[in-house]
C-alpha cells in the first residue's frame, strides 16, 4: 500500500485566465489530494508470483500540472516467471 499527495503550491496567474474551472478546481482541493495505490502478490512457488496492481485505488480527482487531470483508476494483473 502506497499513497502519494499531489500539491502545487505555485501556479502561474494567468493560467486562471486560460485554463477554464481551474480556480473552481483549486477551491475544491485546497490541501491537495492524496492517491492511494495497491499491490496484492502471491507466491505460487518459489518461481511464481501473481500479483494484482490498483492505482488511484479510490478514483480521486486530481492534478498532475494545471489543466491536466490524471488517470482514474487502474488495475493490472501480473504473473511473473523466475528462471
Amino acid at each position: 500500500m502506497q499513497s502519494r499527495l499531489f500539491f502545487q503550491e505555485n501556479i502561474d496567474q494567468y493560467l486562471f485566465v486560460v485554463i477554464p474551472g481551474l480556480q473552481d478546481f483549486r477551491e475544491k482541493h485546497p490541501n491537495g489530494d492524496t492517491v492511494w495505490d495497491f499491490i496484492l502478490s502471491y507466491k505460487i512457488s518459489k518461481e511464481q508470483t501473481l500479483s494484482l496492481n490498483v492505482d488511484n485505488a479510490f478514483n480521486e480527482e486530481y492534478l498532475v500540472i494545471p489543466g491536466f487531470l490524471a488517470e482514474q483508476r487502474k488495475f493490472s494483473l501480473q504473473y511473473a516467471v523466475r528462471f
